[in-house]
């Protein structure tokens, strides 16, 4: 193996191993964060939010009502950005697979799809514990 291509795998293999540091951490973080009743936490810092707007800012019930309806547009919106996000880093991952497949011998070939399936199946099982199926 020429010396630029055991660099350029070298670089190639050392990016998967940070993106998977990355997945792992982000992983553990997300998932635990969302095992301690997220929607709990979320709904708790809304309404101490609220509180705080209404006891220091003295809101009007008409100003109360704008400012619940512009947190159900950002929570909104965040879904949908949560979706957006998660779609292109699907299309990241096969380019990246795409490129990694490209440098490698037929044999290391069938070693490397079992890595991606494997990594497939752990990104579908953090789709479904984020979206709470």
């Amino acid at each position: 193996m020429s010396d630029k291509r055991r660099w350029t795998l070298s670089f190639i293999l050392g990016i998967l191993v940070g993106a998977a540091a990355m997945g792992v951490s982000s992983h553990y973080y997300f998932c635990h964060w969302k095992n301690q009743n997220w929607q709990a936490n979320h709904d708790s810092r809304r309404r101490e939010f609220l509180n705080e707007l209404n006891s220091k800012l003295r809101l009007t019930p008409d100003q109360h009502q704008k400012v619940v309806e512009i947190l159900d547009a950002r929570h909104k919106k965040m879904d949908e950005f949560r979706g957006t996000a998660r779609a292109q880093f699907k299309q990241m991952r096969g380019e990246v697979q795409s490129q990694v497949r490209s440098l490698l011998t037929e044999e290391q070939k069938p070693a490397f799809e079992k890595i991606v399936d494997e990594r497939n199946k752990k990104w579908e099982m953090r789709e479904t514990n984020w979206n709470g199926k």
